[in-house]
């Protein structure tokens, strides 16, 4: 279980596309929810509210990565054979890096590359799109910010209970 989490944590762009895709694929095939399609104008204020929460979530994630940053400020960065506790290893140069990078890969995803700049530009461009292109984004960028979320969330945890 932990190879697998390490390994979609490490590629994880591509598999929340992935996962994107094949939830919209099989609710196509299969109907798994009857998406009742609201009027364009509601839709519009849903990805604005969308677009609000990535820009808050990517805060969230960046407060969550000061605080990895300042306890890792206060650990002694020894070689791998003289780590004395669980929290130094976690810490290490190596692991730290990783950490770090599961942080900097869900800013990227929910406000620079996805969520945010294309949630925006349909928002802007909203004429440009039919209200079921709409409904579909919303969907596919609150699922995109809950892995994203979910990601940072896992790390975060893991940290605190190797602290504890």
């Amino acid at each position: 279980m932990k190879k697998t989490l390490d390994f979609y944590i490490n590629n994880a762009l591509f598999f929340d596309s992935i996962i994107i895709l094949a939830l919209w694929f099989a609710n196509s095939y299969f109907s798994f929810f009857d998406f009742k399609i609201a009027e364009k104008k509601d839709n519009l204020e849903i990805v604005s509210d969308t677009v609000s929460a990535s820009i808050s979530l990517a805060g969230f994630i960046l407060a969550s990565l000061t605080v990895i940053a300042s306890i890792r400020s206060n650990i002694t960065n020894r070689p791998q054979d003289a780590i004395r506790n669980p929290l130094e290893m976690f810490f290490s140069d190596v692991n730290y890096k990783r950490v770090v990078q599961v942080f900097k890969d869900a800013i990227v995803e929910l406000v620079l590359v996805l969520v945010f700049i294309l949630s925006y530009f349909i928002w802007i461009s909203q004429e440009n799109f039919l209200n079921f292109t709409i409904l579909k984004w919303i969907i596919s960028a609150i699922l995109m910010i809950f892995l994203s979320v979910s990601r940072t969330l896992i790390v975060l945890f893991t940290i605190i209970k190797i602290d504890s």
